[in-house]
């Protein structure tokens, strides 16, 4: 007899009750601060924007009252964005670095157009380059809490931006720098502003409270250099 799937209300209680009583520690409401998305831009071999080796980072703010919320501006958000990039800046060898941040849910809403949107950038112009495939990565996964299903997230680090070749396996030495990286992300903003996992499923996110790195690569094909040329041929049959 076919298993007939399980409701996702089932799912959550499973998961809610394996969570226990220790959730509202790590637990915020989205609707109750501000959640920014910070984007990391880093550049090896090409200064173009398609090119360019993206990481994806949140925090979550609930130092401002809910009435004063709708006044976070731009020039705070300037300064996450700093805060992220000096956070990333020392995991590359000097490249272009470009870091943009906005308020990605404001009451439950969805942002309005022309919202305030931070940007930091350091090295522009700077053009490093790999000494390993660009699609390597080193992966930096972390948890708010307890490492279950919406409360754990994880980056890929591009090795290539670190100027270094990737061996076999990742050294004791980057796995370090990707470490240090982490407590860098925990150390962003003021008392009321932590780095973050968010579950757009559950509408919740969580502060980050165990981070590691496997002694292995992963792989992002999509950071590959775009083709420029192409050598072709024809088969006669023999």
């Amino acid at each position: 007899m076919a298993k007939l799937p399980i409701p996702p209300w089932v799912k959550y209680a499973r998961w809610a009750y394996k969570a226990g009583d220790w959730l509202g520690e790590f637990l915020h409401d989205i609707s109750e601060l501000l959640l920014v998305e910070v984007t990391v831009e880093m550049f090896t071999d090409s200064l173009i924007a398609e090119d360019a080796m993206e990481c994806t980072v949140y925090f979550t703010i609930d130092e401002l009252p809910l009435e004063e919320n709708v006044y976070f501006t731009s020039i705070q958000l300037d300064s996450i964005a700093q805060d992220v990039g000096e956070a990333f800046e020392p995991w590359g060898a000097g490249g272009q670095l470009r870091v943009t941040s906005r308020i990605l849910t404001r009451d439950s809403e969805p942002p309005e157009a022309g919202a305030a949107i931070g940007r930091w950038e350091a090295h522009a112009g700077v053009v490093a380059a790999s000494l390993c495939p660009r699609e390597v990565a080193l992966c930096l996964s972390y948890f708010g809490g307890r490492n279950l299903p919406g409360m754990r997230g994880r980056i890929f680090l591009p090795v290539a931006y670190t100027g270094t070749w990737a061996g076999v396996r990742p050294t004791s030495t980057l796995a370090g720098a990707a470490l240090e990286l982490a407590d860098r992300l925990a150390a962003v903003g003021s008392g009321g502003t932590d780095w973050s996992v968010y579950s757009r499923t559950q509408g919740l996110a969580f502060s980050i409270t165990d981070s590691w790195v496997d002694d292995e690569w992963d792989t992002q094909r999509s950071r590959g250099l775009r083709s420029t040329t192409r050598v072709s041929a024809t088969h006669d049959e023999a």
